[in-house]
């Protein structure tokens, strides 16, 4: 999938290191008139059409309707999370909707069929990838809530301040989970086979 990785390169150096504060901020002021977007629009489509080429897509009708599919579909996204606010969650919405996109043209530019995509993740996804996997999600969700019951006569003490600033419950939350993300991964990393 090397097309797919051009197109993830393409769009991560274009929406995180290619995209000015300025232009983030006149998106949120001006939405959909917004000058800063379409300059966004213009280092996107760039980056894009260099991503598809370098890909192997070759100058052809399939490399314009590819290209423009992105950048509209970007674009669309873009405009609607402007009104959606700036929250982690429309921030991975929206980041998703892009990756998608991105996936189902590199699928589509490759010629890999629904069977070839059932095939490999047969073959791919095994019982230690599924191990993986839960591993990961019982850290997130499940281990926090046991948590939160194991410290609960600990922390009840501190009620009426968590009441007052939910922010900072909130944030020991991610941290957790961040922490205990990097604990897992750090140990596959270290204890699965090359």
């Amino acid at each position: 999938m090397m097309l797919f990785a051009c197109l993830v390169l393409a769009h991560i150096v274009a929406d995180f290191y290619l995209q000015p504060y300025s232009w983030i901020m006149d998106k949120v002021k001006y939405k959909i008139k917004s000058v800063g977007l379409l300059k966004h629009m213009s280092v996107h489509t760039l980056l894009t059409f260099t991503a598809l080429y370098v890909g192997g897509v070759a100058l052809s009708s399939e490399l314009a309707l590819a290209l423009l599919i992105i950048i509209v579909t970007h674009y669309m996204i873009d405009i609607w999370k402007t009104y959606m606010g700036f929250t982690t969650k429309y921030f991975v919405l929206d980041q998703t909707g892009h990756l998608l996109i991105l996936l189902g043209v590199s699928l589509w530019l490759s010629g890999i069929t629904f069977a070839s995509i059932l095939s490999f993740m047969q073959t791919q996804f095994t019982i230690g990838v599924f191990a993986i996997i839960i591993g990961y999600l019982l850290a997130y969700k499940p281990l926090s809530i046991l948590i939160q019951l194991l410290l609960r006569p600990y922390l009840q003490q501190f009620e009426a301040a968590t009441q007052e600033n939910s922010g900072l419950q909130t944030a020991g939350e991610y941290i957790g989970a961040l922490e205990r993300f990097l604990i897992i991964t750090f140990f596959y990393w270290v204890n699965l086979p090359q």
